[in-house]
């Protein structure tokens, strides 16, 4: 099956990636305590070189990243291969320890953290940014996050139609 990316008039499109998919990989408040959440957390200095680390490391297509006090989000197009190298990611980019691990995150880590794609994954940001998956369901606080997540990441070249259309 075709995949289609929407362009700004809703025409579709061929995506110009073949056997590519949309990956999201996270924590958050639901899934982990705020001391698991800081260890995982970038501050928004920090997002554009992990950007470029991120895309080349995991031979990403697109990446962004979505760091707030409650949530650090990973959302990536690429093949299932790179989905695989995502966790390996974040345990090396962090400098996580990774004894007792799981695909070389510490257990708790593994544990915490969720996973989509495609459809999913696209339906999890939209209920991010409506503020649903909020501590505080509704709060707008997230869409002044979301936004300049998304721009950072266009900023630095590191999202493309999939993701930015």
């Amino acid at each position: 099956m075709a995949r289609h990316a929407q362009n700004a008039r809703g025409q579709g499109t061929p995506c110009p990636y073949k056997h590519m998919e949309i990956f999201l990989l996270g924590v958050s408040h639901k899934t982990a305590p705020v001391e698991l959440r800081e260890q995982l957390a970038l501050p928004p200095s920090h997002i554009p070189r992990a950007l470029h680390i991120l895309k080349n490391a995991c031979g990403l297509q697109e990446a962004a990243i979505l760091s707030t006090c409650n949530r650090a989000e990973i959302y990536a197009v690429g093949t299932a291969q790179s989905a695989a190298r995502l966790e390996r990611f974040l345990g090396r980019y962090h400098t996580l320890p990774s004894r007792a691990s799981t695909q070389h995150l510490p257990v708790s880590i593994a544990s915490a953290l969720y996973r989509s794609q495609d459809a999913a994954s696209v339906r999890h940001l939209f209920n991010v940014a409506s503020g649903v998956e909020s501590m505080v369901v509704g709060e707008s606080e997230i869409q002044g996050q979301v936004k300049p997540a998304l721009e950072t990441a266009h900023k630095h070249d590191s999202i493309g139609i999939v993701v930015d259309e």
